[in-house]
């Protein structure tokens, strides 16, 4: 939202990968009198269960630690 204020009128976004998926959370949360016309999406994540699955094993990140970082993540993510 605020960098649309900040732009004026946005005409389209293009965006790759995990900024795809930032863009479809972030159009969510639009005021009802912003809009955007066009969008381009590429190699963005079918599932973000999977890229997060996928951080958390690359990292090795502790399932306890996982867990919890999920939870705070779904609790942001329904706001």
């Amino acid at each position: 939202r605020a960098a649309i204020r900040q732009a004026g009128a946005v005409e389209g976004i293009i965006a790759h990968s995990f900024g795809g998926a930032s863009t479809v959370y972030a159009l969510t949360q639009l005021d009802p009198g912003l809009s955007i016309d066009k969008l381009v999406y590429i190699a963005v994540p079918s599932s973000m269960l999977r890229v997060f699955e996928n951080t958390v094993r690359g990292l090795r990140i502790p399932k306890r630690a996982a867990a919890r970082f999920k939870q705070i993540l779904e609790e942001k993510a329904k706001r």
